[in-house]
């Protein structure tokens, strides 16, 4: 929704002004979804089995930095 992008955008900013930084970073919108998308969600109920929503984020994060680090290693090496 525009207002959860909204406040993706201002949270990730504070995260890096609290660290002294002007420019937003990974970890800084890593911190925000974390904050912001889990109450927004309702998993199906095969998936709260194992996870409440923020694991399941988390999951999800990790899962797209590892893919992102793995394209990033095979453009260099391309």
């Amino acid at each position: 929704s525009v207002r959860a992008s909204l406040a993706l955008l201002d949270l990730a900013e504070a995260n890096a002004l609290i660290e002294g930084r002007d420019k937003v970073e990974l970890k800084d919108l890593e911190k925000a979804v974390l904050n912001v998308i889990p109450h927004r969600i309702k998993l199906k109920p095969s998936l709260r089995v194992d996870f409440d929503e923020r694991s399941y984020i988390q999951k999800k994060l990790e899962e797209l930095k590892r893919k992102l680090e793995k394209e990033n290693k095979s453009r260099h090496f391309s």
